[in-house]
């Protein structure tokens, strides 16, 4: 069947004769997510995610893993997302061809209906052909059947997206309808079915890892700069990293790190030549049964910086996932880490300054919508008078403190305050998003338009407006070095769930830029309907979690060392919320909305929420409406964690799931009101000193909205 499309302009641009609306709406019937990269890296992509042809989305996905680069367009559709087919020689997404551009090497995901039926077959095609062998070639050892692309499917036209590439070339995978099938159970691929890891089969790991280790087997080239890393057991398990480093006496500083989940961690990092080509290294402690990414990155003498990144791999104990193993247990034990330490690095977080090895007292946090801080002491009867003076020469905003927990790298940000007494330092700090409380903001926030002008403002999820207009007063405008604090590269963005709005404060001539803290601006959009936390040197941007959200992890009372308050909040409680648009003296030009429910029991409950914004439409004020009293109605159920309750040592969740913004189920059925209730997690605080480490949770009920219409 011809395409519908022959284009994106036309996709985006195709409106209903009888209405004037357009019919494929961003947000309703289709998305677009992108992981960025940086420096040299390898992308997966799928042009054809969602229910377009499922489930290359899901599989490029896993095959990336968490925080790698990927990209794809999903149709969401309720029916009929083929229509939102375009060719992957005419596929031109703006996002896309910028993403493809920048890749060293793309592998391009995509579905075919059965050529033979019943036939479960791949054809792999692409002008990269080494790469595509070597993909191949695995996928026949686990036992999948490959064959040669008839012409139609063989990937080679140079305008195919696959081959778009730094090198020009890439590779398509096509798998048959057939072959996708056995990826799940029932070979059900529904939307809603594909989109829930439960009903994956061993066939899709299989598969999945079949291709990343065709990945793994390339060559190193010597004129590169290279990083391989294989799982190893010999003479310990770890992960061995192998690095190509040509003219490695130009080398100044280098740093590897390994990223789980989004957020980096350094595995080992150095000063001049102390890195020869073809070194091995092994990283003792990778983190179990979860995809790891590690990249290298160094900076020469010429004042340049180069980076190469390694297929992701999977760590799994000789006892399985469950066990733990000889690694990768401790650091998901709470209240039990062996050791802290910490790193002075200078502004942007790569580049060391000092070691801090023996800390006297550690303390870090993370927040939601918020700054978390943390803080290292250090006594100075434990360091020499020559480390005591590096210490001494700390500063503020020029040096970044970096905290690790048993290895693992769990907080950073840019150093607020040094206090020195007789017989300590210690270094006081605030994460990444502090920047933005000191950068004024000096472009227009006009994002209005369905198509993005020159700036890449338009209409959209207000995670992607967040990150754009981040960008911009970080990249674009030259006060100052291109993104100086190093920030960019670590925005990790959630768009699922989220639909595209208009956001506009740019004065009544639409000429005017709104004077503001940038820091203050996002806080703003909040009421927008943006969260964010930063994690690491990460900052995830996303939407707020509902009661339809997945939890991270179910506690009851028994993973509560210490009493926990359980309180009916009144002082929270609302029925009906307001949205306003009025400001200033002069409020003839404002807008008011209001929704909720009416009539109830508690009387009325009302809630404000003032917009700072021209021109907000009533859907605009309805939603902020709706997100002022979510989690309101009935009163809110609040666990309160007072100050001495801490979460045990075997509570079903680990460091790296506490993430502020996440959903944590709490069951309890030995108080005066049982408990079963979705909650989201606010604030974590980590203290760690001679009593050992705490680890304390803040809980709010999660923002489900009960409103009465009509």
């Amino acid at each position: 069947m011809a395409d519908k499309y022959a284009n994106w302009e036309e996709l985006v641009s195709d409106r209903d004769p009888a209405t004037g609306e357009l019919v494929n709406q961003e947000g309703r019937d289709w998305y677009i997510e992108v992981r960025p990269g940086s420096g040299t890296y390898l992308t997966h992509m799928a042009i054809h995610g969602g229910g377009i042809e499922a489930p290359p989305q899901q599989l490029a996905d896993y095959a990336a893993g968490p925080g790698a680069p990927f990209y794809t367009f999903a149709g969401i559709k309720s029916s009929n997302n083929t229509s939102l087919h375009i060719t992957s020689t005419n596929f031109d997404e703006p996002q896309a061809l910028v993403h493809a551009s920048a890749a060293d090497r793309i592998v391009s995901w995509h579905g075919h209906a059965d050529q033979t039926a019943g036939v479960a077959v791949t054809y792999v095609g692409g002008l990269d052909t080494q790469l595509g062998g070597l993909i191949r070639a695995r996928l026949e050892a686990a036992g999948f059947l490959c064959e040669d692309p008839p012409g139609t499917l063989g990937g080679t036209d140079p305008d195919n997206i696959c081959n778009r590439s730094l090198r020009n070339a890439g590779v398509q995978i096509e798998m048959s309808r057939s072959q996708r099938q056995a990826f799940f159970a029932n070979g059900d691929l529904r939307i809603s079915q594909i989109t829930n890891p439960a009903n994956r089969t061993d066939d899709f790991y299989r598969y999945v890892g079949a291709v990343n280790q065709g990945i793994a087997d390339l060559p190193v080239d010597p004129d590169e700069l290279g990083l391989t890393a294989v799982v190893v057991n010999e003479p310990t398990p770890a992960v061995e990293l192998t690095v190509a480093v040509p003219d490695p006496l130009t080398v100044q500083t280098w740093t590897i790190y390994r990223t789980v989940a989004g957020m980096d961690q350094v595995v080992a990092s150095g000063a001049g030549a102390t890195l020869p080509d073809g070194s091995v290294w092994l990283d003792p402690a990778p983190p179990a049964c979860v995809l790891v990414t590690y990249w290298l990155e160094l900076h020469r003498t010429s004042g340049g910086t180069e980076t190469a990144s390694a297929p992701p791999v999977t760590y799994t104990p000789a006892g399985g996932c469950g066990s733990g193993g000889v690694v990768g247990e401790q650091p998901n034990v709470l209240g039990c880490a062996s050791t802290y330490s910490a790193v002075v690095h200078w502004r942007g977080g790569a580049q060391p300054y000092a070691s801090l090895d023996t800390l006297t007292a550690c303390s870090w946090s993370r927040t939601i919508n918020d700054i978390s801080e943390a803080s290292v002491t250090i006594a100075k009867g434990d360091v020499s008078a020559d480390y005591c003076g590096q210490l001494g020469d700390v500063a503020p905003w020029v040096h970044e403190l970096t905290i690790y927990r048993d290895g693992e790298l769990v907080w950073q940000g840019p150093i607020q305050r040094v206090v020195m007494r007789r017989d300590a330092i210690t270094l006081e700090a605030a994460d990444v998003f502090s920047w933005f409380d000191h950068l004024v903001n000096t472009f227009q926030v006009r994002y209005i338009s369905v198509a993005p002008d020159a700036q890449g403002r338009k209409r959209a999820p207000i995670t992607y407006i967040a990150e754009n207009h981040i960008r911009l007063n970080l990249q674009a405008f030259q006060l100052a070095d291109v993104d100086y604090p190093g920030i960019l590269p670590y925005i990790v963005r959630r768009d699922t769930g989220l639909f595209p709005i208009k956001v506009e404060k740019d004065g009544s001539a639409n000429t005017t830029v709104w004077t503001e803290y940038l820091g203050d601006i996002l806080r703003e959009w909040a009421k927008r309907g943006l969260t964010w936390t930063t994690v690491g040197r990460s900052l995830l941007l996303r939407g707020r979690h509902t009661t339809q959200s997945r939890a991270t992890a179910r506690l009851t009372l028994d993973h509560f060392a210490g009493d926990i308050e359980v309180i009916k909040d009144g002082r929270e409680g609302g029925t009906y919320g307001f949205a306003t648009s009025q400001q200033g003296q002069n409020i003839s030009d404002g807008r008011t909305v209001g929704t909720g429910r009416t009539r109830t029991a508690y009387g009325r409950l009302d809630v404000l929420v003032r917009i700072q914004e021209e021109d907000a439409t009533a859907a605009d004020l309805r939603s902020s409406a709706l997100d002022a009293i979510a989690g309101r109605y009935p009163v809110p159920l609040v666990i309160n964690v007072p100050d001495n309750a801490q979460l045990t040592s075997d509570a079903p969740v680990s460091i790296r799931q506490l993430v502020p913004g996440e959903r944590i189920d709490v069951l309890a059925d030995v108080l005066c009101t049982p408990i079963e209730q979705g909650f989201m997690l606010s604030d974590v605080e980590v203290s760690w000193g001679q009593g050992g480490e705490k680890v304390g949770i803040a809980l709010i009920p999660l923002a489900a909205v009960d409103e009465e219409l009509g």
